[in-house]
């Protein structure tokens, strides 16, 4: 399986730091030609009402440093709507840009007062015609206001001066993009670098391409960035450092009462820096410390200093010790079963950051700041954690990783597999896939490498092209509710009912998921009247777990998938489990 990016992340580390000492038109022509080849690049259409082509080498290199390949379309500014209503011609994009200027919109409007409203109402009668006709995603970029004319004043009150105008026409476009299903606002209002001063007059009269040359890169990262979650898995957690990281100061040398935390300077930068750790958390992202110091130490901070935002147990995972950071990275990993590819490290310690890159080329590496101030913006400058929206199982994540140490406890002291299997009161929902789980379930197509027969990558509109034929699998026990952690596709073939793809989360392995799956298609294959089950695998770098299984329950090969055979002793579900799955299970045959 090729990597999509073929780049590390170290490698793309340092390609972003070369770019940023030298972020110029020529500099991502040159690094554009040295990016190396991809197995999939995916298609975005650009639609404007502006002429954005000269943003085409900064978007492509962005692109690649947000972790995916954009192969981008460019539809010529003056036809914006016809591509949206009637598309473009071509295949389908894997998902829409629309990028619109409003001073344009309103140039030929007469009273600008008078006609912000009709400006509104036809570009909703466009939004509306687009998403009858296509469910790809779709992105609205919302531009800062433009920068005031200097000290002109043209009193108060009257007619809204044309930037006036712009700016409210601006703020409903992005309210009606909000309203629309599956479409996203990249709001560069929040990246204060792009609202100071983005616009290019002399570029806007001279070519209709308003965006200055200094704007460009940052548009183009904006643009990138956001629409990157649609191609690649998040980072499922970060790794930080405790002093100079949480908190100022080394505790072991001033104590706890000594490290800098509370509303005064340098304090304020670090509660700061943890606030925006907390608000990773409870997106999802599981939180864990790797620092040299004594624990004893550590904790008093958390258990004495009330200024603490984050609290010792909001870490699924703690090294507190004086052991190599790259030791204690690959003990966290084998601890919460993830890979390593899954991991973001953040230190303030240039040596420890050299370390991990060494060692794992692929963990993301953010190296911070010896300045305070520039904590939350190194986090927030990495890409590893972007995404679309948040579900409820990833809201969920550290409280069952929690759930997870209890059950790891329960099983030490139950000697027989199955008898803790048993006392687990395990329970498995398998229904078809709805609009609601569309979201996580490519979620888990995308991050998911352990157990996944195919290894593929779907964008999500072509996943929901196929969504009758997707079924999410849901686990729960006494412990908790581990969510939807299973996405299953199936199809009746002329002589078997194939699994076209299957792919569980490392957390529900070992917990007889595999096994009801197996017995659902089983039923399915039954239901329909054919002998024999088939799957569809490839070797991938991680995910020999689906391969043995597959090997365990008999599957052989047998031309280009693999088969099993079906009797009387068919694979049932297992006793120790209570299953809900849709019945009667007869699925429409594809060929």
């Amino acid at each position: 399986m090729i990597d999509p990016m073929a780049l590390t992340a170290a490698a793309r580390s340092a390609f972003r730091s070369e770019l940023r000492h030298d972020a110029r038109l020529m500099s991502y022509l040159k690094a554009l030609k040295r990016l190396p080849e991809a197995g999939a690049a995916r298609r975005v259409l650009f639609a404007s009402s502006y002429s954005v082509r000269p943003l085409e080498p900064y978007l492509c290199v962005e692109a690649a440093l947000a972790g995916w390949r954009l192969e981008p379309r460019f539809v010529e500014y003056g036809q914006w709507q016809q591509a949206l209503i009637a598309g473009s011609g071509g295949a389908e994009p894997d998902a829409y840009v629309l990028m619109l200027h409003p001073e344009s919109l309103l140039a030929a409007a007469g009273n600008m007062a008078t006609h912000i409203d009709a400006a509104e109402t036809s570009i909703a009668a466009v939004f509306r015609s687009f998403r009858a006709r296509s469910r790809t995603p779709f992105f609205v970029l919302h531009l800062p206001p433009p920068r005031p004319l200097g000290a002109i004043g043209f009193g108060q009150g009257g007619t809204p001066r044309r930037i006036d105008a712009a700016t409210e026409l601006c703020h409903r476009i992005a309210t009606l993009a909000k309203n629309l299903d599956a479409t996203y606002v990249i709001d560069l209002s929040a990246t204060p670098k792009v609202a100071g001063a983005w616009q290019d007059d002399k570029g806007l009269q001279a070519s209709l391409s308003p965006v200055a040359s200094h704007a460009a890169p940052l548009i183009a990262e904006a643009i990138a960035r956001s629409v990157a979650p649609l191609f690649r898995p998040r980072r499922k957690i970060l790794v930080v450092d405790l002093d100079n990281t949480l908190w100022g100061g080394v505790v072991g040398e001033v104590g706890s009462e000594g490290v800098s935390l509370g509303a005064g300077w340098p304090g304020a930068a670090y509660l700061a820096f943890q606030r925006i750790i907390r608000e990773l958390g409870e997106s999802g992202v599981l939180l864990a410390l790797n620092s040299k110091n004594n624990e004893s130490d550590a904790r008093a901070v958390f258990e004495t200093r009330t200024e603490m935002v984050l609290q010792w147990n909001d870490f699924a995972a703690r090294r507190v010790n004086w052991c190599d950071k790259a030791e204690n990275l690959a003990s966290i990993a084998d601890e919460l079963s993830l890979g390593i590819e899954s991991f973001v490290f953040a230190d303030d310690s240039p040596v420890e950051c050299a370390r991990i890159r060494a060692a794992f080329p692929d963990v993301e590496v953010i190296q911070l700041s010896d300045d305070p101030t520039g904590l939350v913006e190194a986090l927030l400058g990495c890409p590893g954690f972007d995404m679309l929206s948040v579900t409820d199982e990833d809201r969920g994540r550290t409280e069952s990783y929690r759930s997870e140490s209890e059950r790891s406890a329960l099983r030490q002291t139950t000697g027989d597999y199955r008898a803790f299997l048993r006392s687990l009161s395990l329970e498995i929902d398998i229904t078809p896939c709805d609009g609601s789980s569309l979201e996580r379930l490519h979620q888990l197509l995308l991050k998911t490498n352990q157990f996944h027969f195919t290894l593929e990558r779907p964008a999500k509109t072509e996943l929901g092209a196929r969504a009758n034929r997707l079924f999410s699998v849901r686990l729960r026990d006494r412990f908790g509710d581990y969510g939807i952690i299973g996405v299953l596709e199936t199809a009746v073939r002329r002589d078997a009912v194939e699994i076209v793809n299957l792919a569980l989360s490392c957390r529900a392995l070992g917990r007889l998921v595999e096994e009801t799956v197996l017995a659902f298609v089983a039923e399915i294959a039954r239901a329909t009247g054919v002998a024999a089950l088939s799957a569809r695998s490839v070797v991938g770098p991680r995910n020999q777990p689906a391969l043995d299984f597959l090997d365990k329950a008999g599957f052989r090969p047998h031309g280009p998938v693999l088969r099993l055979p079906i009797g009387p002793d068919a694979p049932a579900y297992p006793a120790e489990a209570m299953v809900s799955r849709p019945e009667p299970v007869i699925l429409e045959r594809t060929c």
